[in-house]
């Protein structure tokens, strides 16, 4: 998956603080909605953010694999 050039999403590994724009993560083994949640917005509870930006590569919120690229939304 790549993004257009114009949504100036920034490849991350791991978050500085929490998001302001678009970011793409790389999944890692073990990782769940919820940790990437709580790694990015420092709250697992806000993990259907991510869910419902990777729908189309997620049919299930427990389906990540490692590698797969997730965009992460800023929060609003």
């Amino acid at each position: 998956m790549s993004a257009p050039e114009s949504e100036n999403v920034k490849f991350s590994k791991a978050p500085a603080s929490v998001p302001v724009s678009p970011t793409v993560y790389k999944a890692a083994k073990g990782d769940t909605l919820f940790s990437i949640s709580k790694k990015f917005y420092k709250d697992s509870a806000k993990w259907k953010l991510i869910y419902e930006a990777n729908k189309n590569i997620l049919p299930t919120p427990a389906s990540i694999k490692p590698g797969m690229e997730l965009r992460i939304p800023p929060l609003k």
